[in-house]
């Protein structure tokens, strides 16, 4: 079964907690087990070091074979999704590299999905260990792996969000969070009758012929967009 696998493989893990790490190291094993590969893993609980890793150490390149970043519940800031940016826009196009989350928001995965195509996106409560094993695997002979909970999440968004813009994601995604609309007006520089006038637009589109902000976001999750 080695055929089409590496001999020997480079893995980083970045942004891990103990016990994801534990988990993820017992995985790989059986993933090497199965490629009959050797291999070395390094360790980065640093997401600032996630463009060097990948790219240099000690001012040479870094030869990864495979990248695993673990975001918990896929909360990521937004200096976090530059790092994440500059990750992908790496010459260095032979590194695998794979997210691994825990819970899936919509509105988060889009804006990460609009930059960056990551190898594997993966949410580990869905597939478990058995079935993240089998994706990298996958991943490592150079197939594409997203979770059903993943796949889902982008189809919806090709169905409603042709609707919506930028802005329009930005405005429900904050009114989900529980921002005032007047925090939101000042966030977006948005007059209040502007923003009135948005809200109604955004109903018509998901549907609902008001502006009332509770079914809003009802709707919103609902179709899957938030």
């Amino acid at each position: 079964m080695t055929t089409n696998f590496l001999k020997h493989y480079i893995v980083s893990i970045v942004n891990t907690d103990e016990s994801f790490r534990r988990k993820l190291l017992d995985i790989l094993r059986e993933v090497f087990k199965t490629t009959q590969s050797t291999y070395n893993i390094h360790f980065d609980n640093d997401f600032d070091n996630l463009v060097p890793a990948i790219t240099e150490t000690n001012g040479k390149s870094q030869n990864f074979n495979l990248v695993v970043v673990n975001l918990p519940y896929l909360k990521i800031q937004d200096y976090q999704e530059t790092i994440l940016k500059k990750a992908y826009n790496r010459e260095t196009s032979n590194i695998k590299i794979l997210i691994v989350t825990d819970i899936v928001s919509p509105y988060v995965l889009r804006k990460l999905l609009k930059n960056i195509n990551p190898d594997g996106f993966i949410t580990l409560p869905e597939v478990g260990a058995t079935g993240l094993k089998k994706n990298i695997v996958e991943i490592l002979l150079g197939n594409t792996q997203y979770s059903p909970n993943i796949l889902k999440i982008i189809r919806n968004e090709s169905r409603i969000s042709h609707k919506l813009d930028e802005r329009d994601h930005d405005i429900l995604y904050m009114l989900s969070t529980g921002r005032s609309t007047k925090e939101i007006r000042s966030k977006i520089g948005m007059a209040p009758t502007t923003l009135e006038k948005r809200l109604m637009k955004i109903g018509i589109q998901l549907g609902i012929n008001n502006s009332k902000q509770k079914e809003l976001i009802q709707r919103a999750k609902k179709v899957g967009i938030i």
